[in-house]
């Protein structure tokens, strides 16, 4: 099973959330592109079920993402790996948005709750 979510910037960049099957595999995100691509395209890995939703936050050096996983996750841009895991929810992540100051991020699930979360503690 493949589920993918992307995401362009500028109209430069093209970042893509694909589902990590194989659980052995760390979070990370890799360019995957042709040489003589137009477009960039980063592959961020880590999520074990479909991503829902996507944001830049902290300044665009940063994104967060809700999944089918019961997770929210914060990715460096840069590097692709995971800087934090929000868990909490007992059925799917629908939606997640980080607020304006990146200190709280708030997600609502199918489970009929709304969590928000302090970003320095989780």
């Amino acid at each position: 099973m493949s589920s993918d979510v992307a995401i362009e910037k500028d109209g430069i960049d093209l970042l893509s959330f694909d589902i990590n099957e194989d659980l052995n595999k760390q979070c990370s995100g890799t360019w995957e592109h042709e040489d003589l691509a137009q477009v960039r395209i980063k592959v961020f890995r880590g999520h074990e079920r479909g991503v829902n939703t996507c944001q830049f936050c902290f300044d665009d050096t940063k994104i967060v993402t809700s999944s089918n996983d019961k997770t929210c996750k914060l990715w460096d841009l840069d590097s692709g790996t995971v800087q934090q895991n929000f868990e909490g929810h007992d059925m799917y992540v629908s939606c997640c948005k980080m607020n304006y100051d990146n200190t709280r991020l708030v997600s609502s699930s199918w489970d009929k709750t709304i969590n928000v979360w302090d970003v320095e503690t989780g």
